[in-house]
């Protein structure tokens, strides 16, 4: 009996140390992870779609903010987006997937042979319009898969540095496509955006365009201490062009131009770098959480 009551105190004293263990584990991670500041990464989508797009980047380059530059390589400026990358090294590119082509007068097909991605095209060899378009066609996933690796190999071959994936119009973000994103991760050894612990903020382009820079400073006010977010940017140096391309998923919306050039305005405007200054918050890119995992 005094030998099973030993062995229950043993195990008792055992248990107690444990969890004051835990408790004072939990406690030191938790005060390192406060004392952190916030850490914003701003992926910038759709590079390639326009000349507006694209100079954007120089903009964004010329003061110094931080950015992920996410590339469509079947868009109609694609060479004209890998030439400015290339003179702006300290830029993080990704590649920007794209099954949908939503634009009336900028069109997008494969890169691969239509009769080898039948499922992903319509009669005239454009890919879908919509995400809806696309599903209601049942994509062949294994096509899907020929489609991304094509892409992904062609902006590799640009020369540009790569360090992450992501998909136009969330399109591969599910069950399916989070595994085919995971194995072309792999394969070329890329990051795959908002897979990092990332928590997204995703309500800039919801803001009127006159209260874009309200709204992201806004979204700024919000961050936690230890976490890391992604605002996904939506940019156009100037709002003409895109003015006037008409959106197949959205005709009634006409004004794209300028709200992103309002979103453009925002990011780069004095109110929001002071706030970000004066909030302590750290501008980060794919770059450096790629760096981090080498």
């Amino acid at each position: 009996m005094k030998s099973r009551a030993l062995t229950n105190s043993i195990y008792g004293v055992i248990g107690i140390l444990l969890i004051l263990t835990a408790a004072i584990v939990f406690r030191n991670n938790f005060y390192r992870k406060s004392s952190i500041p916030p850490k914003v990464i701003l992926r910038y989508d759709d590079i390639g779609i326009g000349k507006s797009v694209n100079e954007a980047i120089e903009e964004l380059a010329e003061k110094k903010i931080p950015v992920s530059a996410s590339v469509i390589v079947v868009s109609k400026y694609f060479s004209q987006a890998v030439d400015i990358l290339k003179r702006h090294p300290e830029i993080s590119v990704g590649v920007h997937l794209a099954f949908t082509s939503e634009w009336e007068n900028e069109r997008w097909k494969p890169l691969l042979p239509k009769d080898e991605v039948s499922s992903l095209v319509d009669s005239g060899g454009y890919f879908y319009p919509s995400r809806i378009s696309l599903y209601n066609a049942n994509p062949d996933t294994v096509e899907i898969e020929k489609e991304a690796d094509a892409q992904v190999r062609k902006i590799l071959g640009s020369g540009l540095k790569v360090d992450y994936i992501d998909c136009h119009m969330y399109f591969l973000y599910s069950q399916i496509g989070n595994n085919i994103l995971k194995r072309l991760g792999k394969k070329y050894n890329l990051l795959i955006s908002q897979m990092n612990n990332e928590l997204l903020l995703n309500n800039l382009f919801k803001a009127e365009t006159n209260k874009k820079t309200e709204k992201y400073i806004d979204m700024l006010s919000d961050l936690k201490y230890g976490e890391t977010y992604i605002i996904v940017l939506h940019l156009a140096a100037y709002p003409d062009e895109l003015n006037l391309m008409r959106d197949l998923d959205n005709p009634l919306f006409t004004k794209n131009g300028d709200d992103r050039y309002g979103e453009f305005r925002a990011v780069i405007s004095d109110a929001a770098s002071q706030f970000i200054r004066k909030k302590n918050i750290r501008l980060i890119t794919y770059s450096n959480i790629y760096s981090f995992r080498k």
